[in-house]
């Protein structure tokens, strides 16, 4: 039961979301490894949201592709190696760019968890699981900036990402053992995830007025 694709799906969402939150603290010391300014800092942070928002919109056509199983993990592994490499590079351009397809990356990939978990349970099942796992997410989420700061004190921010996106990497490897053949005949029509995602550019908006203003 633990190793169920289920319980994998549910770990993937919560060990994505306090990477992402955990890089939170680190943000002044990324801006000064960049090279930048504040103020372009934060167009920097405002592009990366652009391209998450845009990348959900054309994840239907990635995920009916690739498969909801191989969009999973292939985002997954893409996130831990992108990260990997941001961590590693001297140059600020390459780890820009690297900063911001770590969104992009992410994008494909939370839609596909979210259907996935669609896909293996109820509407009734999903929202009680999407709920638990989402209030125990934001527990952990209370931690989670203290933990990246220590460990960014201690060891520099290079180390506190790359422990960070430990997690991931394991829970990609849960992916790989558990048993995925529920999502392999998974089809989705294009239109219906591509009008669902068109909702994440208008969340962001509000975000992206603060940052480019």
């Amino acid at each position: 039961m633990l190793l169920s694709i289920t319980w994998a799906m549910i770990a993937r969402f919560a060990v994505i979301a306090l990477f992402f939150d955990g890089l939170g603290p680190l943000l002044p010391e990324l801006s000064i490894s960049f090279g930048v300014t504040d103020p372009q800092f934060q167009k920097i942070i405002a592009l990366a949201l652009i391209v998450f928002a845009v990348f959900q919109l054309v994840s239907a056509a990635v995920i009916t592709h690739l498969g909801l199983y191989q969009s999973i993990v292939a985002s997954s592994l893409a996130l831990v190696i992108a990260t990997v490499l941001f961590c590693l590079l001297e140059n600020a351009w390459w780890m820009i760019g690297l900063f911001i397809a770590m969104f992009g990356i992410n994008s494909i990939g939370a839609s596909a968890t979210r259907i996935a978990l669609r896909d293996l349970t109820s509407h009734h099942q999903f929202k009680k699981i999407f709920s638990r796992a989402n209030a125990l997410t934001q527990i952990l989420q209370i931690f989670t900036p203290g933990i990246a700061g220590g460990l960014a004190a201690l060891y520099g921010w290079r180390w506190a990402i790359l422990g960070m996106v430990l997690p991931i990497a394991i829970v990609n490897i849960w992916l790989h053992i558990s048993n995925p053949s529920q999502l392999e005949s998974f089809n989705l029509p294009r239109s219906h995830l591509t009008l669902a995602n068109a909702r994440s550019l208008l969340k962001i908006r509000p975000v992206l007025v603060a940052l480019l203003t």
